[in-house]
């Protein structure tokens, strides 16, 4: 049994606890742990399952915080299907809730999720102020992990406008963050992203260098996409090579 399906078992049994002892509070933190975790695992019917159930538990006792959570966890999982709007205001909900709560980090987190929903419904101008406020709010708490996923998000939309340089900035910056934070799937991913623009750039030698070292990094921590966005981008920089000659 993989670290996530023993967390999923105890947060069951933590659940099955907290009901037996009608701790109303407990039950709604179990069961957004178990819809985040069925999340990172692709179950995104258990996750909403259990998100819905968390959502209307905690409204129905003004838990302000588990609500937030279960309308930021439904929002996830809204974007991973490709429903940007729903997802867009799932995360509008959770993050008027962080706000009112005055909880700055989630704050932070949420609007990094709310930019990437904007980037799906191509609205790079939200989408760049969601990422931009992200910052600042994960610099103001010393959040540096959540300060990398900004960085990497205003970089995103700077690839899909086609501004390569401003891309290249600051996908270089997360990097450095991932880096110094040890947080090696982040690693691979920047080091693809940063291959990708080079090879937008034209600069094939350095981004051929870049994806190799993405495409190790990924196959290192299993990261499946990454993988595959690696090996995509270098049939392209081999193309374009042969093409050059």
């Amino acid at each position: 049994m993989g670290n996530t399906e023993q967390a999923i078992a105890v947060q069951q049994q933590s659940l099955e606890l907290s009901q037996s002892l009608q701790d109303r509070r407990g039950q709604a933190a179990s069961l957004c742990f178990l819809g985040h975790a069925q999340f990172t695992q692709g179950q995104y019917e258990e996750a909403i399952s259990h998100y819905t159930q968390a959502l209307n538990l905690s409204q129905s006792i003004q838990a302000h915080r588990f609500e937030s959570q279960a309308f930021s966890g439904l929002g996830m999982i809204a974007d991973a299907q490709g429903q940007y709007q729903q997802s867009v205001e799932y995360h509008q909900r959770a993050l008027q809730l962080a706000k009112a709560m005055g909880d700055r980090g989630s704050e932070a987190m949420i609007l990094g999720h709310l930019g990437n929903a904007y980037v799906g419904l191509e609205d790079f101008a939200n989408a760049v102020v969601c990422h931009q406020q992200g910052l600042s709010l994960a610099c103001e708490v010393g959040d540096r992990d959540q300060e990398r996923l900004a960085l990497a998000g205003i970089a995103d939309v700077a690839f899909c406008v086609g501004q390569y340089e401003q891309a290249l900035a600051f996908y270089q910056r997360s990097l450095a963050l991932a880096e110094a934070l040890k947080v090696a799937g982040g690693e691979a991913t920047m080091l693809t992203n940063i291959g990708t623009v080079l090879l937008q750039m034209e600069e094939y030698g350095e981004a051929r260098s870049y994806l190799l070292s993405g495409l190790c990094k990924a196959r290192d921590v299993g990261s499946v996409s990454t993988e595959e966005n690696a090996l995509r981008s270098l049939i392209e920089v081999h193309n374009a090579l042969e093409e050059s000659e």
